[in-house]
């Protein structure tokens, strides 16, 4: 991304020569799990289970959105009563 930045740099402000450059880190995980059993000649159960997650912790990184500042969306999900 063009213009992100870290921090402010020595000079403590922002869109100057001396800002440390930002980057987006992107982490990405897959897991793929397969089961089968036969219990019989005619019966076979087939189990299958994916999961694919991904954190993308600085994703509202932008030129106006520096590292130290970042927008975090939270959701509260409430509890049943």
């Amino acid at each position: 991304m063009i213009g992100y930045v870290q921090d402010a740099g020595p000079d403590g402000i922002y869109q100057t020569a001396d800002d440390t450059p930002g980057f987006q880190d992107l982490i990405l995980t897959n897991q793929t799990f397969k089961t089968t059993y036969q219990g019989s000649k005619n019966n076979r159960l087939v189990g299958f289970y994916q999961r694919n997650l991904k954190d993308e912790p600085q994703s509202t990184a932008g030129r106006f959105v520096p590292f130290t500042n970042p927008v975090k969306n939270v959701l509260i999900a409430a509890a049943p009563s």
